[in-house]
């Protein structure tokens, strides 16, 4: 088993979060640009309604 200093433990949990941080921006400008940003939570809804009812792989 091998042991991780608490150092690189930190490190390496910052790199995770920055990563994070940076795909959900990369998500809001992507979806900014498809113009979802005025998508409505009716038509939320029924798309998680409509995903739901497709079967499952």
């Amino acid at each position: 088993m091998k042991f991780v200093s608490v150092r690189d433990f930190r490190a390496s949990s910052a790199i995770r979060q920055a990563k994070a941080i940076n795909a959900v921006k990369l998500i809001q400008q992507e979806s900014l640009k498809k113009g979802l940003e005025k998508t409505t939570m009716e038509e939320i809804d029924e798309e998680i309604k409509r995903i739901r009812k497709q079967p499952k792989q």
